[in-house]
């Protein structure tokens, strides 16, 4: 199962915490993403049981963005944005530009 919670930065410590309480394998893969398709986007990809450790909150700029489960493990095939930001390609902050403007 996929889980999605916003407001990551405020919520992380709380729903590993509960997750790890309510059954949720101490192994299943969770991303923190910050900043999310932005060129300053950042991830920290962990497990429920080292998340914590890995990640210093004070560090990472807001809003986070928590994501729980195997989806983790499609991550490289979803860093379009990254790699088209670092190609220098535009198009695709063109087309986020042009929904922004719906």
């Amino acid at each position: 199962d996929t889980l999605i919670l916003f407001m990551g930065m405020t919520l992380l410590a709380t729903a590993v915490e509960k997750l790890l309480q309510y059954g949720r394998d101490g192994n299943t893969p969770i991303a923190l993403i910050t900043q999310g398709t932005l060129p300053e986007q950042r991830e920290v990809v962990a497990t429920l049981e080292t998340i914590l450790a890995r990640c210093d909150l004070k560090d990472l700029p807001g809003p986070g963005l928590i994501v729980v489960g195997k989806v983790i493990q499609a991550k490289s095939q979803m860093d379009w944005f990254k790699h088209q930001h670092s190609l220098g390609n535009c198009n695709a902050s063109n087309e986020l530009n042009g929904v922004r403007n719906l």
